[in-house]
């Protein structure tokens, strides 16, 4: 992995999130941003261009269906990271079939995350523009 590939992430951590997402900070070497509410997300995600996002896999449907919305129709499409404390084949396969990049499952480690967002920012430069 390249660890020169500018990151610009836009991480959705509720509140009952935040303590085990405390690592992130450390896991990101470009521009992170984060919010605690999908509005707040959705405002910044429609203002900015970023190349990884973070949603956690625990919302409730609704919320759900709406972020994935938002996210499928952004041009240039950032990399979805999805995490989760646990995760099964379902998930993991269920993300990556509506395009998501991949599943990160606790424990949130800074090196698990850099790993992670690295990966899911280099795809993001590689990829092939539509």
């Amino acid at each position: 992995m390249n660890g020169n590939v500018l990151t610009s992430v836009l991480a959705l951590i509720p509140y009952e999130m935040q303590s085990r997402m405390g690592d992130l900070e450390l896991a990101v070497s470009g521009e992170l941003t984060t919010c605690a509410h999908i509005d707040e997300f959705t405002r910044y995600l429609s203002d900015g261009r970023y190349s990884v996002v973070l949603v956690p896999g625990a919302l409730p449907a609704h919320e759900w269906w709406h972020v994935w919305g938002l996210l499928t129709t952004i041009d240039p499409q950032p990399s979805i990271l999805v995490y989760a404390l646990n995760s099964d084949f379902h998930m993991w396969s269920g993300v990556l079939e509506v395009g998501g990049f991949d599943v990160i499952v606790a424990p949130f480690t800074a090196a698990k995350l850099r790993v992670a967002i690295t990966s899911a920012a280099e795809f993001f430069v590689r990829r092939p523009l539509e």
